[in-house]
């Protein structure tokens, strides 16, 4: 270097004023660009242009020119176009200075559709956020799958969905308590756990009520307004005393259908079509008929064949479409037990036809339900026993013929138990020919010495006498003659 660029005295006075002018021009550079961006540690390097030691150019002449080494690209630099301590330096050099030295601002998230929502399918776990964070741990985190349009897309956004608008007092003085990321469910409040207790309480209280009314009904039938359940005889009850206290509330039968109350009563098939109905209770009211029927205790007595009933109106009841005839161990005038009979005895009585009954029979020793057609003339003693039978055989009934006091014509079935069920009883009465039905099959006809007057309908329930005998301690009481329908047909 020394051998190409030889050095003089005016030469070495030019280059030390050439030195200290360059770092006086670095010196107020400097503290113009702190002045400007704010940042007096902005770290500046020496401008290699003015720093750099000159070298003389070989072949110049005294008015020197130089050049930086190893910058051949740049434009070779007179001693005269150097800056100056007075010549300030360019705003766009301070510029982008400061642009070198700012962080680049970091975009807002875009807004996203309704399309660019996570889905069910996409879980993203609930990261716990950093410590010292103030945000509340009441959010749900989901991952958005679908990025926008000017963001890559391997880009994962958290979209937080608030969890609740308002939590109660209770609740944020639990979570502020709580490890952040962590969501507990918000305490029941006091006053709900004691409503809660109250109403559990109420319905406790309602099924007792209902309990207790309803034993009560069973109990009172007369109260209930119904047919409670008869053959309630308590713990002394057999297996045999309670077939009898089967509950009947309805015409509902295994044997066949009930038409309608508003329905005209179907026509058995043993009724010839020319046969007009005359008669016909459905008992479809709330009491007795008393225009049709008859109270059997005044016009009839307590009966005959040493019977130890006495019938009293009250024991007959009509309700849901079904007349019961209640036999009780009940002391009433005089006679052991109470009981009911109905008779049309003055209000209706008719020669020929046809007579049916639908009935279920109560079980039990002493008990004696029939039902039967007596003349209007006591002198002929014409009676028709269309059924009747004994509490202490169900299974058995009685057809009967009684005439001028002659030999009873009688026929005895025995089948299923009539205790169990409906069953209906019919007879066709004609001037030649008496006929017996059960359930619409023939069973019996007699056909000597036919009655040809009138008679009158007669339904009871007797207890006790000389043919049934007395009740024993088998007996359920009270016993129940439950029946569906009379009805009567006129012969053409």
């Amino acid at each position: 270097m020394s051998e190409a660029y030889p050095a003089s005295a005016s030469g070495s006075e030019e280059e030390k004023q050439s030195q200290t002018h360059a770092a006086s021009l670095m010196q107020s550079k400097t503290s113009q660009v702190e002045n400007q961006s704010g940042a007096s540690s902005l770290p500046l390097s020496p401008d290699p242009i003015v720093a750099r030691q000159p070298m003389p150019v070989a072949g110049s002449s005294s008015s020197r020119s130089y050049r930086v080494p190893g910058r051949a690209r740049n434009p070779t630099l007179g001693i005269s176009e150097l800056p100056t301590r007075s010549t300030p330096v360019p705003r766009p050099a301070v510029a982008s200075l400061i642009a070198q030295t700012t962080p680049p601002p970091v975009p807002e998230p875009p807004t996203l559709g309704i399309s660019e929502l996570p889905t069910r399918s996409t879980p993203v776990p609930n990261p716990a956020p950093a410590s010292g964070s103030s945000s509340s741990p009441r959010h749900v985190l989901t991952q958005v799958q679908k990025a926008p349009r000017d963001i890559s897309e391997n880009t994962t956004r958290i979209l937080a969905v608030p969890f609740a608008q308002k939590a109660s007092q209770e609740t944020q003085t639990t979570a502020s308590t709580q490890t952040p990321g962590a969501y507990t469910p918000p305490l029941r409040r006091p006053r709900d756990l004691s409503r809660t207790l109250m109403l559990s309480g109420l319905a406790i209280v309602l099924l007792l009520a209902i309990f207790l009314s309803r034993t009560y009904l069973l109990g009172h039938p007369q109260q209930a307004g119904v047919q409670a359940t008869p053959g309630i005889c308590g713990a002394a009850c057999t297996p045999a005393m309670q077939a009898n206290a089967s509950p009947i509330t309805s015409k509902t039968s295994t044997t066949g259908s009930v038409p309608p109350a508003d329905a005209p009563p179907p026509r058995s098939a043993t009724v010839p079509a020319s046969w007009k109905l005359a008669l016909d209770d459905e008992f479809n009211g709330t009491g007795v008929n008393w225009k049709t029927w008859r109270d059997g205790g005044k016009n009839w007595g307590s009966g005959g064949n040493g019977e130890e009933q006495a019938y009293v109106p009250g024991e007959c009841s009509v309700a849901n479409g079904l007349l019961t005839i209640k036999g009780d161990q009940i002391p009433a005038n005089g006679k052991q037990y109470s009981s009911c009979m109905l008779n049309t005895k003055g209000a209706f009585q008719q020669t020929y036809g046809y007579f049916e009954v639908r009935a279920k029979v109560p079980k039990g020793q002493g008990l004696w339900p029939a039902f039967w057609l007596y003349g209007s003339d006591p002198s002929t003693s014409a009676e028709i026993d269309v059924m009747e039978t004994l509490g202490n055989d169900t299974r058995s009934y009685y057809m009967t013929y009684h005439y001028r006091g002659l030999d009873p014509q009688y026929q005895l079935y025995h089948g299923v138990d009539l205790a169990e069920d409906f069953h209906t009883y019919g007879v066709k009465w004609t001037p030649n020919l008496i006929t017996f039905y059960f359930d619409g099959v023939a069973q019996y006809s007699a056909t000597d010495d036919i009655y040809s007057g009138p008679m009158f309908l007669l339904l009871d329930l007797a207890i006790g006498g000389d043919w049934p005998h007395a009740p024993d301690a088998s007996t359920p009481f009270p016993g129940y003659f439950t029946v569906d329908f009379i009805r009567v047909y006129a012969m053409a």
